[in-house]
């Protein structure tokens, strides 16, 4: 019984070293082969990669006209501001003068 046992043993090992010898002679094969990158998805890559710096940059040009947009619209705001403003001190100031030229004057 134990001789069966021991040789049941050892055929399961000698299964297991010719499975790892399989597998280590597959790894060598195949690690021993060059590599290479195919052209075509090199060229692929790299036209992405332009087409990516192009829209960065079409992007960049179109928020960069936007903020100049927004800060004009803010300066023209700030004018018309400024306008109105003077305008109310200069009617205030011609109202002040009507109203001390219609009074008479006290002595």
């Amino acid at each position: 019984m134990r001789l069966a046992h021991r040789s049941q043993t050892l055929e399961k090992l000698l299964e297991v070293s010719l499975l790892l010898y399989t597998l280590t002679d597959l790894a060598n094969t195949v690690s021993c082969q060059n590599p290479v990158f195919p052209p075509v998805a090199l060229w692929v890559t790299v036209g992405l990669a332009v087409c990516l710096l192009g829209l960065l940059i079409a992007l960049a040009v179109v928020c960069r006209r936007k903020i100049q947009e927004s800060c004009e619209e803010m300066r023209a705001e700030e004018e018309a501001k400024e306008l109105e403003e003077a305008k109310e001190l200069e009617e205030a100031k011609e109202l002040e003068e009507a109203k001390s030229a219609a009074t008479p004057l006290k002595s």
